[in-house]
């Protein structure tokens, strides 16, 4: 239970720091993002890329973010233009603002908002919606744990269409070689194979990060009672999955539910 005992020490430091020194270690944890992805001859990160790197050091510092659009900043124009064709066309801005809250799961009552504002133009209305909520999360996000971005970024459904009406280049096909090399076989991964370190550092924040930590704990515990394993470390992978489907279909007793920080519609 070795794994174990240095998890639950670092869950006891994490559960001590206060939400400046949570957001300090997410900050930590990020590091430089590259930009995955390219549309109309410019690299950007992708929102997916973003969070997924970004909801596991949350996870493990036990912080989470609420986003609402400040109803009464909402502003929707036309703006006449013309596409690359000179012809003339008719766009729709939207503009808000959006507000984000941090709040530390240990202590709720501490909380930091922050506002950021939301800019999407684009030919259909639910597009510019979506492209400025979109652009504005990604950037505040980027932003607001200092991530590297060597450039702008340009939307990126608007790089599609710009795309679509030029015409995308086919990319050049490299020369034949007289030995062709083989591709690398990608590894199979059993169900039956031990999980590794970062999957019981997950498997045990995602407990404690929804039930509490002895309620969390206690609901592995259950379950590995059950089929006799004595250590986390021994769990398959198989099993691994079976203990987060655990965890994400076991709903919260009555009392953690009256316990929330805040209400479905806040």
């Amino acid at each position: 239970m070795g794994a174990v005992k240095e998890l639950l020490e670092e869950a006891k430091e994490i559960e001590k720091m206060n939400i400046y020194e949570k957001l300090l270690a997410v900050q930590n944890s990020m590091g430089v993002t590259e930009r995955n992805a390219k549309g109309y001859g410019y690299k950007y990160v992708t929102e997916d890329v973003l969070q997924a790197k970004l909801t596991g050091a949350m996870t493990k510092y036990r912080v989470i973010l609420a986003h609402s659009i400040i109803p009464e900043t909402q502003h929707v124009e036309t703006v006449e233009t013309h596409n690359k064709k000179g012809e003339p066309v008719v766009e729709y801005r939207y503009t808000a603002c959006s507000k984000y809250t941090w709040i530390n799961v240990d202590n709720p009552s501490e909380r930091i908002e922050e506002t950021y504002a939301a800019v999407g133009q684009m030919s259909d209305v639910s597009q510019a919606f979506g492209a400025a909520e979109t652009y504005c999360n990604r950037y505040f996000l980027m932003k607001n744990f200092q991530m590297p971005t060597p450039a702008d970024d340009p939307d990126y459904i608007r790089s599609l269409q710009a795309e679509a009406e030029d015409g995308v280049k086919p990319a050049p096909q490299p020369a034949p070689t007289s030995k062709p090399v083989a591709p690398k076989a990608t590894p199979k991964v059993s169900a039956y194979s031990p999980i590794d370190k970062e999957e019981i550092s997950n498997m045990f924040n995602t407990a404690t990060m929804k039930f509490g930590k002895d309620y969390g704990l206690n609901l592995i515990k259950s379950y590995m009672d059950e089929r006799k394993i004595e250590a986390s470390s021994k769990l398959t992978k198989g099993q691994y999955q079976e203990i987060m489907t655990l965890i994400q279909t076991t709903p919260l007793p009555p009392e953690m539910q009256e316990e929330l920080p805040f209400g479905p519609n806040d």
